[in-house]
Formats: C-alpha cells, structure tokens, sequence
C-alpha cells in the first residue's frame, strides 16, 4: 500500500545525526540542569548544526528535553525538511543552532 503525502514517513534520530544517551539525576545536578540528554555522536545534519560528542541536547524544536525516548518521540512527528531549532551546552556555553532537515 503506498503512503499519501500526509503519511510520509518523518525524520528520525538516523536522519538528524543523533546518536543520544541519558543523563541519571547525579549528572544533571553537576552540571546545573534540570532536563537534556547527551550527545554520544553527531554526523550529518547534527554536525553540520554545529553539535559534537560530549553536548548536552536541551532543546529540540522549541521543545526541553528530558529523556531520550522524549527526543525518539518528538523526531517521529518532525516534517522531512526544513530548519529545526537546537539549543544545547558545550561546557560553560549554552547555544541555539539550525538543523536543516532534509539536507
């Protein structure tokens, strides 16, 4: 059965670049946080927005993160192209980048 244009199915952690873990309570009380999740690797249209293994992802599409099934869920429903909105911590830096779906 082929999918209608409204089905077609949406980008997932494999398209943005994403290879995520959890952070336990311990870690984000050290670092100061209240939700986000790590970046193990990032490739793709996640290096070319600017992530690196060792960040902390805090945002996705406007959205806090708080686990890593949250991030699976959320990426499930994003369009195949466009800009997604990424803020994130680098050390002491926290920043806000474009990921360009679709690329």
């Amino acid at each position: 059965e082929k999918l209608s244009k409204a089905q077609t199915p949406s980008a997932d952690l494999k398209s943005l670049g994403l290879q995520l873990s959890a952070l336990d309570a311990a870690q984000l009380r050290e670092l100061g946080l209240r939700g986000g999740v790590k970046v193990d690797a990032a490739t793709g249209a996640a290096a070319r927005a600017g992530l690196q293994a060792g960040d902390i992802l805090l945002e996705l599409a406007n959205t806090p993160v708080q686990s890593v099934a949250q991030v699976q869920a959320l990426a499930a429903t994003l369009p195949k192209k466009g800009v997604l909105s990424l803020l994130y911590r680098r050390g002491d830096w926290t920043m806000r980048s474009g990921l360009r779906l679709g690329d």
